[in-house]
Parts: C-alpha cells; structure tokens; sequence
C-alpha cells in the first residue's frame, strides 16, 4: 500500500513536468518562428524602401513574388530576395512549401557548414482590393514560417499592407 502511495506521489509531479517541457519546447519553437517572419518581413520593407529612395519601381525585386504560386524568401543574413523557392517538393498546404533555414551564426539560408532546423519560410504579395478594384499601390505582404514539431504542422503567418510611399 505504501509502494502505491508513493508511485502515485512521485508520477504526479513527473507527468506534470513533462508536460511544461513541452510547453516551453513549443513556445521556444513558436518564438523563433515569430522572429524568422518579423525579419523578413523587415527585409521585405527595407526593399522597398530602398528603392523609393533611389528612384526605382517601388516593388522592383519583389514583384515576381505576387502570388501563392510565386512564393519568395527574404533574409537580413542574405538581403537579396530568393524568388521561387519553392521549385520543387512544393506542397502548398504543407510544412514542406519554402526555404529551408539553416543555422549558422544566425538562421540564414544557406546551408554551407549550417545546421538544419526545423524551420521553412516564405513570402507573398496580393494586391489589395478595394470594393473589386485592384490598388496597383497597394500590396497586402504575407510572411509565412512552416515547422513540424513530431506530426504536428505548425505555422506563424505575418500580414502587412505596404505602398508605394515612405511613411
């Protein structure tokens, strides 16, 4: 009986500490995927704003990556934008669809001396629409990080409206 007691005494504690480790695993993961898409979606601005500022097509770079089927990356690590990084073993409502980002003094793509992570990240542009009408000037930005965490796909998404002005 005392054999019992204490088997139900110490499982107790056990499986609730299992279960904040994988708490803390998972908001670990789901922090890093928050900064992944903060950082390009910074990227994805400072293009732009790059481009105002020396005169050229505001969207000049990142208009090929208009599109769920034109999807792009963008890295402050490697500031040139990544067009079609999703060529091959694309699957548009996977874990699978993006770049894969490596680690190396900081996540980068590149995987030259990197270690895999769990992480894949993507961007696109959808012009907006106001009542049906396309605003050439106005572009909705997504940021998308994909990781599978055992069988469970998961995903940070990131939106922002961008136009052709400085603010």
């Amino acid at each position: 009986m005392a054999v019992t007691i204490l088997m139900i005494a110490v499982a107790g504690p056990l499986v609730v500490a299992t279960k904040g480790l994988t708490a803390a695993l998972y908001a670990k993961d789901q922090m890093i995927a928050t900064f992944l898409a903060q950082e390009s979606m910074e990227v994805i601005k400072n293009i732009r704003d790059n481009n105002l500022a020396t005169s050229q097509n505001w969207l000049e770079g990142l208009a090929t990556c208009n599109g769920l089927d034109k999807v792009c990356d963008a890295s402050a690590l490697e500031p040139t934008v990544l067009i079609n990084s999703c060529q091959s073993n694309c699957n548009l409502d996977g874990a699978d669809k993006g770049h894969k980002i490596f680690f190396n003094n900081g996540y980068r793509r590149d995987a030259n001396g990197a270690t895999p992570t769990i992480f894949r990240r993507y961007f696109y542009l959808v012009d907006s629409s106001a009542d049906g009408v396309a605003q050439p000037n106005n572009y909705t930005v997504t940021v998308v990080v994909t990781w599978k965490a055992g069988q469970v796909n998961n995903e940070v998404r990131l939106s922002s409206e961008i136009t052709s002005t400085l603010r």
